[in-house]
């Protein structure tokens, strides 16, 4: 049998076909078993407004090790952003079924911003006694797995 350009190019898409369905299982398996634990907390509350703490551990129940970017942090109340983290060009090394405890992580939010951009919030917050918001992490897992988590809580 003689081997064509044709047949090179089949043999090199199932190949190539072959690798991207690999990349994506390993995605699939990392971003289902890498967990982000955080645990927000009102930390402080002045004449200006008010600071959310965030403790996050980051645990993997895997065989293999992995690096995770600084965690993104996004608070969110109906859909609209009302404080965000910093972003943080650093990686931590998470062992192999082991976890690691983030420094805190704090969010500022002035009244006058949650007011502009949330208003039925501090409406909610003064007839409840209770914020309903959502906790949005991003990160990157191995610098090339992107991972997502949003969670509901409650301050």
């Amino acid at each position: 049998m003689k081997l064509t350009s044709k047949h090179l190019l089949i043999g090199s898409g199932v190949l190539v076909g072959g690798g991207v369905l690999m990349y994506l299982s390993k995605i699939n398996r990392l971003q289902g078993n890498l967990e982000i634990v955080t645990r927000p907390m009102i930390h402080k509350v002045n004449l200006m407004g008010l600071v959310i703490r965030i403790e996050a551990t980051l645990k993997n129940p895997t065989g293999a090790a992995i690096k995770v970017k600084y965690p993104f942090v996004k608070l969110q109340y109906k859909g609209k952003t009302i404080g965000s983290s910093e972003a943080k060009n650093r990686d931590y090394q998470v062992p192999k079924y082991g976890e690691v405890n983030l420094e805190p992580i704090e969010l500022k939010l002035t009244f006058l911003n949650l007011a502009m951009t949330a208003p039925d919030l501090l409406k909610a917050y003064r007839s409840e006694g209770k914020l309903h918001l959502s906790v949005v992490t991003v990160t990157t897992i191995n610098n090339a797995i992107p991972y997502s988590k949003t969670e509901a809580m409650e301050l």
